[in-house]
């Protein structure tokens, strides 16, 4: 996902790469410098999700499932998140989609 951000002060605009700066500079950091704060299954689990996301692995089909688990359960891990949506929907969703996605041009 590409940001375009522009600065209200001094009408400037710049274009990041929210993905890049993860891989580059947030996932080092905590890498690096912030192993104490940061629990080591919930960096590994955010890792796995940025890297994921960073090799396309959501464009496929069990990607996505892969991706939407590791997700789950990191949010899980937080205590404090809330999901709109169960996990089971989710896939669901998926699933209905990819179903649909399959089906034969005439029949879309």
């Amino acid at each position: 996902m590409v940001g375009l951000l522009r600065s209200p002060v001094r009408k400037t605009y710049g274009c990041i790469s929210w993905i890049e700066e993860l891989n580059g500079k947030l996932l080092r950091f905590l890498e690096d410098g912030c192993r104490l704060i940061v629990k080591d299954r919930q960096l590994k689990l955010f890792t796995e999700i940025v890297k994921g996301l960073i090799e396309k692995q959501h464009y496929s089909y069990e990607g996505i499932k892969q991706l939407v688990h590791l997700s789950y359960e990191l949010s899980s891990l937080g205590g404090k998140a809330v999901r709109r949506r169960s996990l089971n929907e989710v896939l669901t969703i998926i699933e209905e989609y990819e179903m649909r996605r399959r089906d034969a041009p005439g029949e879309r």
